[in-house]
Formats: C-alpha cells, sequence, structure tokens
C-alpha cells in the first residue's frame, strides 16, 4: 500500500554508494551546566526567557580546568568502539575534527590514538570549523571505499567555553562536548550522499586573530548565510540521492 503524501523514490547513482556503514557512535558532554540564568546578568536582556527566545537554548556544558579536548573525545571514541564491538587495534584511521584543540603543536587525534591504545591508527586533525564532522565523515567513506582501511573513528569535539569567556554574547550560544562515529567496511554499497561548498568571501563574518583573546562574531549574517546554505545543501544531497522534501522525515543541522 502506497503510502499517501511520499512520492516515488528514484534509484541511487552508483557514485553514491559506498562500501561503508556506521557501526558505532558514542558521545560525552562534560559534568558541569550552565544554564541561561547564569549569563542574564553578562547580556541586555531582561528575563532569562528572553535568552531562550532569541537562541533555543535552555542549558550548555562547559570543561572545567582540569578536563580537556582530548579527553572528551577519547572517551565518546571508546563509546563508538564498545557498541561497535571493535578492539582499538582494529582502527586503521582516526580523523578528529576540532577547531579549539588543547595543543597546537600537536594533533589531538594524536592524543585519542594513545588514550585509546589504537597503536595501528594513522590519525590526523581536520579543522572545519561547523562542518568538520561531515567533513570527516566525507574523508572516512572514500578512504574505506578506497580500499586502504576497514575502520576508521571520526570524531567532532570542541571546548570553546575557555575561547568564549570573555565574550558572554559567545559563551551563551556554545557548548563543550564530543561525538564520535566508526566507519567500517560493510559487504553491502550504502548510500553516502554529501553536498558541500564553502564561500571565502564570508570568511570575516567570524574572526579569532592568533595569540588575541579578540573574537569578532556578526550574528545576525552568520544565521541568515548558514540557513540558507543548509537549505541549498540538503536539496543538493537530497537530488543526489534522488530524494524530494517529501522522503525527508527529518533535518539535523551541524553544531
Amino acid at each position: 500500500m502506497k503510502k499517501k503524501g511520499r512520492g516515488r523514490m528514484s534509484a541511487i547513482p552508483e557514485a553514491f554508494l559506498k562500501p561503508a556503514e556506521i557501526s558505532g557512535w558514542g558521545m560525552q558532554v562534560p559534568s558541569r551546566i550552565r544554564t541561561n540564568k547564569d549569563f542574564l546578568p553578562l547580556t541586555p536582556y531582561k528575563r532569562v526567557a528572553d535568552i531562550f527566545r532569541r537562541s533555543g537554548i535552555r542549558e550548555r556544558r562547559v570543561v572545567d580546568s582540569e578536563e580537556w579536548c582530548a579527553d572528551l573525545a577519547s572517551e565518546a571514541a571508546s563509546k563508538a568502539l564498545d557498541r561497535a564491538g571493535v578492539s582499538p587495534q582494529a582502527v586503521g584511521q582516526i580523523i578528529c575534527a576540532v577547531t579549539f584543540p588543547d595543543n597546537l603543536a600537536y594533533p589531538t587525534a594524536s592524543i585519542v590514538q594513545k588514550n585509546l591504545g589504537a597503536k595501528r591508527a594513522a590519525v590526523f586533525d581536520l579543522k572545519a570549523a561547523c562542518t568538520g564532522f561531515l567533513k570527516g565523515l566525507e574523508v572516512a567513506t572514500c578512504l574505506i571505499e578506497g580500499g586502504a582501511y576497514d575502520n576508521i573513528l571520526v570524531i567532532g569535539v570542541e571546548t570553546p567555553s575557555r575561547f568564549y569567556s570573555e565574550a558572554p554574547h559567545l559563551a551563551m550560544l556554545f557548548g563543550d562536548g564530543a561525538g564520535a562515529v566508526l566507519v567500517s567496511r560493510s559487504e553491502r554499497r550504502k548510500p553516502w550522499v554529501f553536498s558541500m561548498g564553502d564561500d571565502g568571501d564570508l570568511s570575516e563574518l567570524m574572526t579569532m586573530p592568533f595569540f588575541e583573546r579578540r573574537v569578532g562574531f556578526q550574528g545576525p549574517r552568520v544565521f541568515k548565510e548558514a540557513v540558507q546554505t543548509m537549505v541549498k545543501c540538503n536539496g543538493g544531497a537530497g537530488q543526489g540521492a534522488g530524494l524530494t522534501e517529501r522522503h525527508q522525515a527529518v533535518c539535523a543541522p551541524p553544531g
């Protein structure tokens, strides 16, 4: 029986079918919580409800002085491996998407490798701000399709609270945490459709000069451009997969 409101799905092009699947996932957040009430004295708003109305956020998790970016990433990755039933020794590559690492001179992914005991894994960090995890996922599926790896950990982790402490209008919009998936080789090819791009002309909308505790953030423009770009990319991915808006039950924007 055909469901009402659903269009017919066309065949997904062979180019988007890859021998990869997400076999496990995990997440980790700090225990410390900052609510909107904590930020109220630092904002021009008069009521806690005003912050929620403008941001859609009630609370966010933030690290303390003893919690580190690599620790959150390692916990999330360990949970992903446990769910997949895969040993750290079977991981061939670790990709860590991070914008605010603990150490600028050493990859966060390398610290994760040490913490997990994944001695056979190659590692690298990927810096692409909010889209970092999705781009890491695309790289992982391509590497598996190329035949070089059977299991790749893709981690997205950020601790922006350490950098935005002097900019409360930004701090209330961001939280700290980590998420990870294990991408594994599968016997059956499955659809992986990505639609991405970039506009370097917008690079000045959000800036943080090196060695300066100064953040530039044009909030309204960032929001407008982000929403318009997500709509465009969502349509591009759907078109590549032979789907229409009627086929989409959930849209989950990246952080």
